[in-house]
C-alpha cells in the first residue's frame, strides 16, 4: 500500500460524504502506524544482525 492508494481512499471518502477532516485524519493515522510498525520491525532486525565488537 502506497501513499498514492492512501489518498485515493481520501478522495473517495471526501467526495461521497463530505467529511474531509476525518477522512484525512484516517489517512494520517493509517500512514503513521504502517511507518512505525515497518521501522520498529526493521530496528529490530538491526539490532540482531549488528555486530556485538567496536573498534
Amino acid at each position: 500500500m502506497g501513499y498514492p492508494d492512501l489518498f485515493s481512499v481520501y478522495g473517495t471518502v471526501a467526495n461521497q460524504s463530505g467529511r474531509s477532516l476525518e477522512a484525512i485524519l484516517l489517512v494520517m493515522g493509517v500512514y503513521l502506524s504502517l511507518s512505525l510498525g515497518i521501522s520498529l520491525a526493521v530496528n529490530t532486525y538491526n539490532r540482531r544482525v549488528a555486530l556485538r565488537w567496536r573498534l
